[in-house]
């Protein structure tokens, strides 16, 4: 870091040939700072941008996945507002399919209760209202006994 000063600067009017240097050397080295520092602030935003295009990415190819073993029967909405295997021999790409998204929405859920000082069970529960809305015609949910249904 450059150590010109306000009193040292002064002392150096004087005599301007010693007083140019210093802040040349001041001027080059916060020119050099602030480049690093904007490459530093690129670095990290390009870092985070494509950070977040993978995150979206995987989580269209999740919901797409996830689309997909719903249309083939393979997974359903369960009422306890998780999905679950309506085929029990179903791949285990399914199945960890189904892992990992009842594992985010048990976060999710999780975060809501928080924030609202209500039981996750009912998070849980409107969660499943909303899904079987959402559930297109033909795909499976659970019903009240927890028989899997084809939704009209």
């Amino acid at each position: 870091m450059c150590e010109l000063s306000m009193k040292s600067a002064s002392e150096l009017i004087g005599n301007w040939m010693i007083f140019l240097p210093p802040i040349a050397a001041c001027f080059n080295e916060a020119q050099a700072e602030d480049t690093e520092m904007k490459h530093d602030a690129s670095v990290k935003l390009i870092t985070r941008t494509m950070a977040l295009c993978l995150l979206l990415c995987a989580s269209l190819a999740n919901a797409q996945s996830l689309d997909a073993a719903k249309a083939a029967g393979l997974i359903g909405e369960k009422s306890d507002g998780y999905i679950g295997l309506v085929q029990p021999d179903a791949p285990d790409a399914v199945v960890e399919l189904v892992r990992s998204v009842n594992r985010q929405r048990r976060e999710r859920y999780q975060q809501i209760a928080r924030d609202n000082d209500i039981p996750i069970n009912t998070v849980a529960q409107l969660a499943y209202a909303r899904a079987v809305e959402a559930t297109r015609s033909g795909n499976y949910i659970e019903d009240a006994n927890g028989d899997w249904v084809k939704k009209p």
